[in-house]
């Protein structure tokens, strides 16, 4: 399943509304020179919050395509979160049936 990450963030974000998720996604902007980064105070902020008020849950989620890597500020940014108590992930295209049944049991 080789698809760009805007694709595969369009299909979790879809997957996950459908089992009563909510998502917020900081967008992209170009800063210089043609670079795209996040926008945030938090270099490194993962791709999706999501969370579902009904029946619990709350992970922060970066996103990457088949064979892209968490850079480090990434990989601090999640280990940050997670030592503070959150559910954090890296999600991969490739790990689709994961994914949903995550999302339909809540958080890990």
């Amino acid at each position: 399943m080789n698809v760009s990450e805007a694709d595969f963030q369009r299909a979790v974000v879809e997957a996950a509304t459908l089992y009563g998720w909510r998502h917020c996604h900081t967008r992209r902007a170009v800063v210089r020179k043609g670079r795209i980064a996040t926008p945030t105070s938090v270099a490194g902020w993962p791709d999706l919050v999501l969370w579902r008020p009904q029946k619990g849950g709350l992970m922060f989620v970066e996103l990457k395509k088949i064979g892209g890597k968490l850079s480090p500020e990434q990989k601090d940014v999640l280990e940050s979160l997670a030592s503070a108590g959150a559910t954090v992930d890296a999600w991969f295209p490739d790990q689709w049936d994961r994914i949903i049944e995550l999302l339909q049991g809540g958080a890990v």
